[in-house]
């Protein structure tokens, strides 16, 4: 297994004291979301609050895993993505606030999940034989979150044809929600535009992840 020491970047930061607090707020914050819910008998929300909860322990299991530390700003912006989808819906932010909130909540959801697919390149490229070019990496990156956006917005119509809802509110918000989604992928993606050509991939890994030591 590589151990990759490069000089060209900082040691791994993981993250100011702030985002160590605000990690486990968010937490708290979607179990309160989760129980509000039940509480008004909004089950259905209440359910996939839960399940949004626990998704926020899936990157400490991975860290467990793979005898690694992810940079706390990750595990943030993963919390934050699934509390503002959880919340808006079960306070009604989606309706009070739209579109705005509509669109920074799909901003912030294509950003973390653009933060897992450039995560995992970096992992395939520092300990596989597999090596994914600069341009590809971020091509990748933008495609993977239009890609699933497109399914989210498809999930979204065959759900209120079943269900009668209106997650659905037509095709000029499913372009905007597209758009919002291509900004957050971009901008993550700009990482990999920067870094990759001017630092090595193992040095840009190593900004992220911090391996544990045995």
């Amino acid at each position: 297994m590589p151990d990759p020491k490069p000089p060209s970047l900082p040691g791994f930061p993981q993250g100011s004291r702030s985002l160590r607090i605000l990690f486990p707020l968010l937490q708290a914050a979607l179990l309160i979301t989760a129980t509000f819910a039940f509480m008004t008998g909004d089950s259905y929300r209440g359910n996939w609050a839960v399940l949004a909860f626990v998704l926020t322990f899936l990157p400490g299991l991975l860290e467990r895993a793979a005898g690694a530390a992810i940079h706390r700003g990750v595990r943030v912006a993963i919390a934050l993505a699934l509390f503002l989808h959880s919340a808006g819906g079960i306070y009604g932010w989606y309706f009070l606030y739209y579109p705005v909130y509509d669109k920074v909540a799909h901003f912030t959801s294509s950003a973390a999940i653009a933060l897992m697919v450039f995560l995992f390149l970096l992992f395939l490229a520092t300990f596989t034989e597999i090596r994914v070019g600069r341009r590809a990496m971020v091509a990748l990156i933008i495609l993977s979150v239009l890609g699933l956006g497109s399914l989210w917005e498809y999930g979204e119509l065959t759900v209120d044809l079943l269900m009668g809802s209106t997650y659905f509110l037509g095709w000029y918000d499913s372009v905007g929600d597209m758009l919002a989604n291509l900004a957050g992928a971009a901008t993550v993606a700009y990482v990999p535009h920067r870094c990759l050509n001017r630092y090595p991939v193992e040095a840009v890994f190593r900004f992220f992840v911090s391996l544990h030591r045995t």
